[in-house]
């Protein structure tokens, strides 16, 4: 079997610092389409990861700046299909010293955040168009947020929520968090999230997950805020760059 649901995990460094770079995305259409939408993800994104870990001008780009590159080298290759073939996808850097999770998210099933046992999506503002949609040109905004000691983040393509159940198609977003919640208080394995989910029904599509815990020490993130409230400013997002 075929489809388009592809993950990308591996390590980069920039600035000195050590990320979790991490894809999970989906490929628009069936069988070899799909496939070849997933192959080109991760064709693109793999010289990505590769140039940066062999350029100097590439590895001393900020967090934000990194995923911006990849965003514009990953539209500007689906745009080139003009509609033919588009995706969806999330693409972030989790910092592993100090537990900062910066992302995008381009038309995908919202990441989500399990914290003191219970889940809750992460939905971000400005969410993009899908990889190569036909539209106008959109602002990219990147989502910064701070895991803590314990926190567990998922990451799953949209057959995590469209199960069939008595012949019909049901989509269901809340049935996830509940079977999360349940899954990370049972501390089992993935695989028995997944077998969890198929005692509501049979998938009906493709399901690519991924699972981060977070075990480091809570830090103080002076300069994670200090650039998160530059890209505010120059997003010219004025009273959300203010401290609180």
């Amino acid at each position: 079997e075929l489809g388009g649901d592809i993950n990308i995990v591996e390590t980069v460094r920039l600035r000195g610092r050590e990320y979790v770079a991490f894809l999970n995305a989906d490929a628009m259409g069936k069988s070899i389409q799909g496939a070849g939408g997933a192959v080109v993800i991760g064709t693109v994104l793999g010289a990505s990861l590769s140039r940066t870990k062999r350029l100097p001008e590439l590895s001393a780009l900020y967090p934000e700046e990194w995923l911006r590159r990849c965003y514009e080298d990953l539209q500007n290759v689906f745009y080139s299909f003009n509609g033919s073939m588009m995706a969806s996808a999330v693409l972030g850097l989790i910092d592993t010293t100090a537990g900062c999770l910066y992302h995008w998210n381009a038309e995908h099933p919202p990441l989500v955040l399990v914290r003191a046992g219970t889940a809750d999506y992460i939905h971000p503002s400005g969410m993009l168009y899908r990889l190569g949609a036909p539209l106008p040109e959109q602002e990219l905004r990147v989502h910064v947020c701070s895991l803590r000691p314990g926190d567990v983040l998922y990451a799953g393509t949209d057959g995590r929520d469209d199960l069939s159940i008595d012949g019909r198609i049901e989509s269901d977003s809340g049935r996830f968090l509940q079977i999360v919640t349940e899954h990370e208080n049972s501390k089992g394995e993935l695989s028995a999230l997944v077998e969890r989910l198929e005692t509501f029904g049979a998938l009906s599509d493709d399901l690519a997950l991924l699972r981060f815990a977070f075990t480091g020490k809570q830090r103080s993130l002076p300069g994670v805020l200090r650039r998160q409230a530059a890209t505010l400013l120059r997003e010219r997002r004025w009273k959300e760059s203010l401290p609180t």
